[in-house]
């Protein structure tokens, strides 16, 4: 399964780019983040929120409802968002 990471900042995309392993791939808007979970072939598992994503519960939220399947991390601090509390 890979790990997908929302950022909105282009700075921190860099460097989350540079640093990533290769079952890592990282956007930088909430219309990426759906574009790529409906990539039948990618296998994402886990989304990443963070940033200005991570402190709203909006997107959570959102992936939770329409993504069952994928864990939604936030990325401040490592705080997973359960079904029951999206």
């Amino acid at each position: 399964m890979r790990t997908l990471i929302v950022s909105a900042d282009e700075q921190h995309r860099a460097l989350l780019r540079a640093c990533a392993r290769p079952d890592t791939i990282v956007v930088g808007t909430p219309l990426d983040v759906i574009a790529q979970l409906e990539h039948d072939e990618l296998h994402i598992g886990t989304v990443v929120l963070t940033g200005r994503f991570a402190a709203s519960p909006e997107l959570a939220t959102f992936l939770r409802e329409f993504y069952p399947s994928v864990e939604i991390v936030d990325g401040r601090s490592d705080v997973t968002y359960l079904p029951a509390l999206a």
